[in-house]
């Protein structure tokens, strides 16, 4: 059972992406960061793994300042 936590993706809503040159920042941004990217497409990344606390604050403060947001809530999303 650990084992399929330890390799489940989380899709990352990301606000503001609006051409190929956001995808890569935000790749490499990702990357940074320590995290694993499995894809990056407008408005939308997913890393393998879990987010803990700690990383959804360097991640928020990371894209913050590439001038995009981080969608958490499911009704911003939309």
């Amino acid at each position: 059972m650990g084992a399929s936590l330890k390799n489940a993706n989380t899709i990352l809503a990301i606000k503001n992406m609006v051409c190929d040159r956001c995808i890569r920042v935000v790749r490499e941004e990702l990357t940074h960061i320590g995290l694993q990217v499995r894809h990056v497409e407008l408005g939308k990344a997913i890393v393998e793994g879990h987010l803990n606390p700690s990383m959804q604050n360097k991640l928020r403060t990371a894209l913050s300042q590439n001038g995009f947001e981080l969608l958490e809530d499911k009704r911003a999303q939309i």
